[in-house]
């Protein structure tokens, strides 16, 4: 049995698209945690599109964990105002 306490190897960034790059995930996050968001703020507003220009760069996605909610919790929260819910359900 593998110990629970071994750190994976780093993959690179150059490495296959369908692998997880602890480089790629740095990347991302540094954009994001670059500076404060506070919910609401323009900031924070900016940080959204930037995740969903970086979702949509994935090319075709798989929504059906969302299934469940789009004819519920996608429509009420794009009705209540909130922007990337309003695009998201777009794409749907």
């Amino acid at each position: 049995m593998a110990s629970l306490s071994a750190v994976p190897d780093v993959v690179p960034a150059a490495a296959s698209p369908l692998v997880f790059s602890a480089e790629r995930a740095m990347a991302d996050l540094r954009v994001i945690a670059a500076a404060p968001r506070p919910v609401g703020s323009a900031a924070n507003g900016a940080i959204g599109d930037y995740l969903m220009t970086q979702i949509a760069a994935l090319g075709p996605v798989s929504y059906t964990h969302l299934d469940v909610y789009k004819r519920q919790l996608i429509p009420q929260a794009a009705a209540a105002g909130n922007r990337h819910m309003k695009e998201f359900s777009a794409r749907l």
